[in-house]
């Protein structure tokens, strides 16, 4: 080996290792993060090939760096066209000349082809130790699933997300929860300080989080002055449990907290409101279509609109319950304690539901 092939066998590996580091971060973001960057170190590594080659042709040749039975520079050569050709257009994953590309077959390409060359390299210079490869097939399973869903998703439930899981969620049952904080303009408006308010919201959804998450629930969202979460059938049996008794033993959780945590809150006050501020909880079942939209949980269903409005027919420290959840509660608990109440939505629809006592 010369000296000149060794210096260049060296700078193509550095380029090779800068590269991997770069599209690792860009394929796991979908071209959120170092784009730019990953597209110029991309031509870099293309024109840097071409300088290998002239003195070892055996950086394309498939036999050599894939193994294969016969000569063939093809793949190696529709490798780099198509990084060549996305480097200088503005497409996020690029595409090579068989068809393959865009995500995930161009990660898969890639990281099949930085593998291939990184070993070829490092057996020219005899390292002593193997380089590490960053890519593995988990990287696709965390970017589609570890990013997309531990906001929602209790942790354990990641393991058993597969392409089915959003239409798996859509076509069982699920308990709507719907949480209200009674009075929470009072509490900005009156508090010491905006940064006070803020502080002790956070402070409240982050608890709130735990207790779904930790109950087998999904998190939905923080709606500015509550949240939203639900209960589902399918998710729920995955881990041996019914959805109706995590629900409850939630919901039990939640007023637990938040009694205490608001009695402690309006002590702050400085004009201090009639019946002060808590929470209510609203609740409802049904169908509800899930969707991953661009990374973000959508929902709807007639459920999440009466939990609202049960959430919306109580006081503080109340849990609401709309009819069919209540007779399904009946028959898990046939003491359960209970009031009827009567009430109207905004439409002048009038309706019954039941506050029930949490023991």
């Amino acid at each position: 080996m010369t000296a000149e092939l060794k210096h260049k066998y060296y700078n193509l590996f550095v380029l090779l290792q800068s590269f991997e580091n770069l599209w690792t971060f860009k394929y796991l973001s979908e071209g959120e993060l170092f784009e730019k960057q990953c597209k110029e170190e991309s031509a870099k590594l293309v024109s840097y090939f071409s300088s290998v080659y002239k003195l070892d042709n055996g950086v394309y040749n498939s036999k050599t760096i894939t193994m294969n039975s016969s000569d063939s520079e093809e793949y190696i050569r529709e490798i780099l066209n198509g990084l060549d050709k996305w480097s200088k257009d503005i497409s996020t994953f690029p595409v090579f000349l068989n068809g393959l590309g865009g995500d995930p077959q161009a990660n898969y390409m890639i990281q099949k082809f930085l593998m291939c060359e990184k070993a070829y390299l490092s057996s020219k210079l005899k390292f002593e130790s193997q380089p590490t490869i960053i890519w593995s097939s988990a990287q696709e399973a965390y970017r589609k699933n570890e990013i997309r869903w531990k906001g929602h998703l209790p942790l354990q439930a990641i393991d058993f997300i597969s392409e089915k899981f959003v239409d798996e969620l859509s076509n069982s049952d699920t308990i709507v929860l719907v949480a209200d904080i009674r009075k929470s303009q009072d509490l900005m408006t009156y508090g010491p300080s905006a940064d006070f308010f803020r502080d002790k919201i956070l402070e409240f959804t982050t608890e709130m989080r735990r207790i779904i998450k930790n109950n087998y629930g999904i998190f939905d969202k923080f709606t500015g002055d509550g949240f939203l979460c639900y209960f589902n059938s399918d998710l729920c049996a995955k881990f041996g449990k019914n959805y109706y008794e995590q629900m409850l033993k939630a919901a039990k959780e939640v007023m637990e907290f938040s009694v205490a945590f608001f009695e402690q809150w309006v002590k702050h006050i400085r004009k201090l409101p009639p019946n002060s501020s808590g929470l209510t909880l609203g609740i409802d079942s049904g169908v509800v279509k899930f969707r991953d939209l661009d990374s973000h949980l959508f929902a709807i269903g007639d459920a999440i609109v009466w939990a609202n409005r049960m959430s919306s027919a109580g006081n503080k420290n109340e849990v609401i319950v709309n009819n069919l959840p209540f007779h399904k509660l009946k028959e898990f608990n046939s003491k359960l304690e209970f009031e009827i109440i009567e009430n109207v939505t905004k439409g002048g629809d009038a309706f019954t539901a039941y506050k029930i006592k949490l023991s």
